[in-house]
């Protein structure tokens, strides 16, 4: 569940407010949004919304109002974006931890739709009200990766670089989400061979998080790091996993703007494409579904967990596959691999060697 969800609730018990049902979705709206289910956060926000009357919410509507904001940019939603933004909310709101939220799903959405400027504005009032209240710790909102993203937009990277180094100092270690999207916006801010170490340790750190919606988007960047130093063999699995995982949220904007990256690198793999796909039929079954996850970029210890086998298990499956394609890795392997549906996804329920 999201860290203020239960303030919120402790909140509400001493004022006149929504009645608890609407409370609990809008806290369990925040906790589906941070696993990165879209859709589930949205319905969840509108049936919070929907519990009782919009002026009876208080300074607590800042919570669904903020969850239904960010659900409709990550999938691409702006006009409904705007619409939720001419709602009328208290003017005490921004006095609140809801404000914040708030602030933040505005900010982002002004991102979004091109305006740095002003998105930049909302997340540096966030910082402002954080100190204000003696409450900019290392568990708070971290305003400043925001303001990072809004910093790198305006091409100001020495001052994104700065903040994104305060947020990560003394960022507590359980912490991955805040970890991973730190770690993303720092890497946007090196150059471009010094980016790809950088989003590999973000994209494990969002993987422990669970947070799809930011792995996505950090997977995307992964591909573009690895496209911009001219390795198309490690890009395009990236960008693959990337597409796929912005398509299981439901990120919309996200899939449809990674399909140009994946028609370019498909075409400067096609030769090898083409000459593995003679030699797919000497694969085994739980070949073709190890090398299937390889291609897309998975490691072995990721592969194991998927699939329930061991690493060495996975390790001498690979052995087979290099051997049978005639490939000498991982990045050699071909694109038909990542694109085939049927092993990749990981219920591998014929092999005898999967867990029980």
């Amino acid at each position: 569940m999201a860290p203020w969800c239960l303030p919120m609730l402790d909140d509400a018990a001493g004022q006149d407010g929504p009645e608890w049902p609407g409370l609990l979705r809008a806290a369990r709206a925040e906790a589906a949004l941070l696993r990165g289910d879209l859709p589930a956060a949205a319905e969840l926000a509108a049936a919070a919304l929907d519990e009782t009357s919009l002026p009876s919410w208080g300074v607590l509507v800042g919570a669904p109002l903020a969850c239904l904001l960010t659900t409709a940019v990550r999938t691409g939603r702006y006009e409904d974006a705007a619409a939720y933004l001419t709602m009328p909310v208290p003017p005490a709101l921004l006095e609140t931890p809801f404000g914040l939220r708030y602030l933040q799903a505005r900010g982002q959405y002004q991102l979004a739709v091109n305006r740095p400027y002003a998105a930049l504005s909302d997340f540096q009032t966030c910082g402002q009200l954080l100190r204000d209240r003696g409450d900019d710790g290392p568990r708070a909102l971290p305003w400043r990766i925001d303001a990072a993203q809004a910093l790198l937009r305006l091409r100001r990277r020495a001052e994104a670089r700065a903040l994104l180094e305060e947020q990560l100092d003394g960022l507590p270690g359980d912490d991955g989400r805040t970890l991973g999207r730190a770690l993303r916006h720092l890497a946007a801010a090196l150059e471009p061979h010094e980016r790809p170490a950088l989003l590999t340790d973000a994209v494990e750190a969002l993987q422990s998080a669970g947070d799809r919606v930011e792995l996505a988007h950090t997977l995307a960047d992964l591909g573009g790091a690895y496209h911009a130093t001219g390795d198309a063999r490690r890009a395009r699995p990236a960008l693959r996993r990337a597409w796929r995982t912005a398509r299981e949220c439901q990120a919309e904007g996200l899939s449809r703007s990674l399909l140009p990256g994946l028609s370019a690198t498909s075409q400067a793999q096609g030769a090898g494409a083409l000459l593995g796909g003679d030699r797919a039929a000497e694969l085994s079954a739980a070949e073709h579904r190890v090398g299937s996850l390889a291609a897309q970029g998975h490691s072995n210890r990721q592969i194991a967990h998927r699939l329930c086998i061991t690493v060495s298990t996975v390790e001498q499956h690979l052995t087979q596959v290099y051997r049978k394609l005639r490939v000498k890795s991982r990045t050699d392997l071909p694109v038909f691999l990542e694109d085939d549906d049927g092993p990749d996804s990981g219920l591998a329920r014929d092999d005898p060697s999967l867990c029980r």
